[in-house]
């Protein structure tokens, strides 16, 4: 049911780090210690579950940015294939994705996904 999704709730109008939010809580001006705890937390809710659903409090105007980037992810989704191929870096996984390129689950399906994706990370520094 929806009410067993994970909730991740993200406050961007706490400046003092302060929150009354669950453990699940992200506040955008958290310590270095605290930035950790609620990346590990996000990272262990992905890995055992799979996904979240992540709550916005629009404090700052972020709602208002969302039909904004989905007009841009139309007109990028609507460019010719060629085009769209040459921002993929398969080395990284990152760019572009085409149909079928990604199978979610290969032991049941024969064909790729009916989707397209585009990813996007941060560069991080070989170990």
């Amino acid at each position: 049911s929806i009410s067993s999704i994970p909730t991740i709730r993200l406050n961007t109008a706490s400046s003092s780090g302060q929150s009354s939010e669950s453990s699940t809580s992200i506040i955008s001006s958290l310590s270095s210690a605290a930035e950790q705890q609620q990346i590990h937390l996000l990272r262990k809710t992905c890995e055992t579950v799979g996904f979240f659903y992540l709550n916005v409090q629009d404090d700052e105007g972020l709602l208002d940015l969302l039909p904004r980037v989905f007009q841009r992810s139309q007109e990028f989704f609507s460019l010719p294939f060629d085009t769209k191929r040459r921002i993929s870096d398969p080395a990284l996984n990152r760019g572009y994705t085409g149909m079928g390129e990604e199978t979610l689950d290969p032991s049941r399906q024969r064909k790729g996904d009916t989707k397209e994706g585009y990813y996007i990370a941060d560069d991080v520094e070989e170990d």
